[in-house]
C-alpha cells in the first residue's frame, strides 16, 4: 500500500509556499489557518523550529527588490 501524504493539505500547502520570497499577511493569515486545521485532526503532530535562521547579507547584491 502506497500513502500519499496529506492530499486534503498538499495543494493548499503548496500554493503557500509559492509567496515565500514576498509574504504578506493574508499568507500569515492562511497559514494559521492551515494550522488550525492541523490541530483538529489528531492523527497528526506538527513539528517547528522556532529559531530564526543566520542570514549573511553580504551575499545580497545592491538596492534590489
Amino acid at each position: 500500500m502506497v500513502e500519499l501524504g496529506r492530499v486534503d493539505i498538499a495543494t493548499e500547502v503548496s500554493v503557500l509556499s509559492s509567496y515565500l520570497a514576498m509574504p504578506k499577511k493574508g499568507h500569515m493569515q492562511g497559514a494559521m489557518h492551515i494550522m488550525a486545521y492541523l490541530r483538529v485532526e489528531h492523527n497528526s503532530r506538527l513539528v517547528l523550529d522556532p529559531s530564526y535562521p543566520e542570514v549573511n547579507m553580504a551575499e545580497f547584491h545592491g538596492e534590489r527588490d
